[in-house]
Formats: C-alpha cells, structure tokens, sequence
C-alpha cells in the first residue's frame, strides 16, 4: 500500500516536467517557469496540525473603530475589498449600496445603489479595487458598474455579457416576478492593476470554460478555452448528521491576480495554473497522499481545499477536514491551513472558540495571538503587506475582558453594543 502512495508524487513529477517542457516555448518571460512548482502536501498539513503563532509571520496587529455613520450601519460582514487607502463594504440590508471607508475606519461615502438602470446593479459578487483609476467595480454577474471614488455621480457601466456569444435563455415565475437565466455567465473576474480585466466565464449547459482578457473598452486582447471541468453530484453532510444531495452540476474552479499574475486554481484537478497570452503554466498543485478522494466515491468524504488568499510569503486555504482529524474542523466538518512559501511547509490551523470567520459564523482555524496576547486571528481579506479582520462589536467587548490584550481594552472602552464591528490589521513581516 505504501508503495503506491509513494509512486503518485513520481507519476506526477513526469507528467509535470514534460507539461514544463511543451509549454517552455509558448513562456517568453521564463520567470514562472524557474521559480518550479510549489507543492502544498495535505498528509504534511495533517500531521502538523497544532497552534500556529501570529508573531511568526506579522511583526504588529492594530485595531481600529469603523466610524458608526447613520447611513453605514454594518450587521455581519459578509465579503470585504480593499486598496492602498479605502475599505469598501457592502451594505447589510440586502447589497443595496457599497459603504467605503478610509483605511483608519472613518466613514467617506456610499456609492452605487441596486437597481436595473444605467449606473446600477443587481447584486453584489465582488468588489474589485481600481487604483490606478481611483475607482471601485462591482461586479454582480454579467454586468459591471466602475464608480469614481473622486467624484460620486461619476460611473460607468461595463457590460462584460458581450462576450458570452450565443447564450441561451429560461424565463420562469418566482416571487411574483418573471426571472430570466441564461447558458453562460461569468464566474469570476480579475484585475491586473494596469487597466485589464480577466473574465472566467461558464457554459452550465456543458461546462465549457474559458478565460477572456480585455479593457474596460471591451476590446478583446485574447482569449482561451481551460480545462473543461467535470460534471459531478454534490452530496454534504449537515451538523445533525443528515445528507443532502444536490442535483447533477460542473464545478470548475476560481481567478484571483497575484502580483500581477493571473491565476486560476482547478477545483477538481488540484492545481494552479498561471495564465498568460496563448499560455497556460503550472504553478502549484495540491497533493492529498493517502487522503487522495477515490474515483467515483461519494464526496461527503471529499477533502478538495480552496485557495482563499495569498501573500508573498504564505498561501491560506480552507478545506473540507477528513473524519480523522474532526477536532481541526468547524461544524461543517472545514478548516484552515497556511502554506508557508519561504519554509514549504503546510500546517493546518488549531481552531479557537473565538475565532468566529464573520463571513460565516463558523468556529475556524486561526492564528494563536501572541503579538499583544488578543484574541485568535484568521484573516478576512489581504492587501500589500497587512491582513484584514472584523469582529462584532458586542463580542469585541466580551472578548477584550478575556484577554489581556491593553490594545483591545481601550477600543472596548470606546464602543457600544451598537457601534459598528473592529477592525483588526495585522502586518507581515
């Protein structure tokens, strides 16, 4: 049995030097190509799992109050943005507006409202930082709104939806209303920092994938068809122990930009890949060793992890705990692992009482605080050298009589169960 645990990685490394060797020509620039494969190893993970403390990778952590303004009211923080000087938050009461804040917490405006007109949108999916143009996008499916941060009546829509040629339709009845879905949409979408946009977009009729870059004059530079993904039965397994089994769907995978490089993590085949112009690299993958999901088992036993940040010197993932290791896992049986790029070593985060992920609700994986002897840490967004977190203000209060963190007792004495919730930055080494 062991044999053959040890011969995966060696078939693996064959097919990766010769995949390195094909796509070495269509690579002008061999920088990703000689910094080699990183390689997350679950098994490792696993079997580091234990505390890990803040003070090895941040140098400071500081607490800020986010200013309570009658027109930003914040419930549960549910996704946050961020670029060099704001903090841009969707609005509680259903993603009616977009709350920006300056990096200190202070309160500077609403922008964007919902709606279907010219200059609105639907939905909140993503909030993506424009600072070469002082600008925030926010991106709610096939339509985009770029609004000015200098001047607020200042916007212009982006319909990315022209890109998905062909689409079908289906109209049907749902609250009172007729509700149009379509073929194809866009999963994800990335920003460069220098004026172009890369679109993920899905065909759910067939799963075809690919990936589009352009500008924000639509003028399509290239594009190119990934990997197509595979089509699979989702079965999860609730706190009380009961199954739910979901209908025949494609899952696929994410795009996120990474010093300028675009990014996008396979789900399903365990790797990152970096893309460029008629040009699809290798960058890391994720080796499960004996946890490795058996072909056609059910996947209430599936362990896939999911890049959800990543910096200059660590990579964060959230994955699905195998049954082994239950006391690492939240009530839905998820944890939190690092991948220390500097070490190569991967280590599953110890959770904490008090590390609640706000997005979620969920007891989570989280850094041991010793900085200034506070509460857990696990970040909520990543921007430059610093990671972002929130706290309810009612818990920030209870927690700072907990611990015996000085920084966290004087924000405690300045707040009330109705302010808005803490800002908690932490700063990497």
């Amino acid at each position: 049995m062991r044999k053959k645990i040890i011969a995966r990685p060696i078939v693996q490394l064959c097919f990766t030097i010769v995949t390195l060797f094909i796509l070495w020509s269509c690579n002008s620039d061999s920088g990703s190509n000689s910094r080699g494969i990183e390689v997350i190893d679950i098994e490792e993970a696993l079997k580091n799992a234990g505390e890990v403390k803040l003070s090895d990778y941040a140098s400071e952590i500081r607490y800020y109050t986010l200013e309570s303004d009658t027109s930003a009211l914040l419930g549960r923080i549910a996704d946050v943005s961020m670029d060099e000087n704001h903090i841009f938050i969707p609005s509680s009461d259903f993603m009616k507006t977009l709350h920006v804040f300056a990096r200190d917490g202070k309160f500077i405006r609403n922008v964007g409202s919902k709606g279907r007109a010219k200059g609105e949108f639907m939905a909140i999916r993503s909030i993506i930082p424009l600072e070469d143009r002082n600008a925030v996008m926010v991106e709610g499916g096939n339509k985009a709104v770029i609004y000015s941060l200098d001047d607020v009546k200042t916007w212009e829509d982006i319909p990315f939806d022209k890109f998905l040629a062909g689409q079908e339709s289906t109209s049907r009845q749902f609250n009172g209303r007729m509700v149009t879905s379509y073929s194809q949409n866009i999963q994800n979408i990335g920003y460069d920092g220098k004026g172009n946009f890369y679109l993920l977009t899905m065909d759910k009729k067939n799963g075809e994938q690919w990936l589009v870059m352009t500008d924000s004059t639509l003028e399509k530079k290239w594009e190119m068809e990934l990997r197509r993904p595979v089509k699979k039965e989702l079965k999860m397994k609730l706190p009380n122990g009961a199954l739910v089994q979901f209908p025949p769907a494609y899952y696929s995978g994410s795009l996120y930009l990474n010093d300028g490089e675009c990014v996008f993590f396979h789900w399903l085949k365990d790797t990152a890949y970096i893309v460029k112009e008629n040009c699809i690299t290798p960058r890391l993958a994720v080796d499960y060793g004996r946890f490795r999901k058996i072909e056609n088992a059910g996947n209430e036993d599936d362990i896939s992890a999911h890049i959800e940040y990543e910096s200059k010197s660590l990579i964060f993932l959230s994955m699905r705990i195998p049954e082994l290791f239950d006391e690492y896992a939240d009530k839905n049986g998820n944890g939190h692992l690092i991948y220390d790029k500097i070490k190569n070593r991967a280590i599953l985060l110890k959770p904490y009482e008090d590390a609640t992920d706000e997005s979620h609700g969920n007891v989570c994986g989280a850094f041991y605080n010793d900085l200034d002897n506070g509460m857990p840490f696990w970040p909520l967004a990543i921007q430059g050298k610093s990671m972002f977190s929130f706290c309810d203000a009612g818990k920030f209060m209870e927690l700072s009589r907990k611990y015996n963190s000085p920084k966290m007792k004087e924000i405690a004495s300045r707040i009330n169960e109705e302010s808005n919730p803490v800002l908690i930055e932490v700063v990497l080494k």
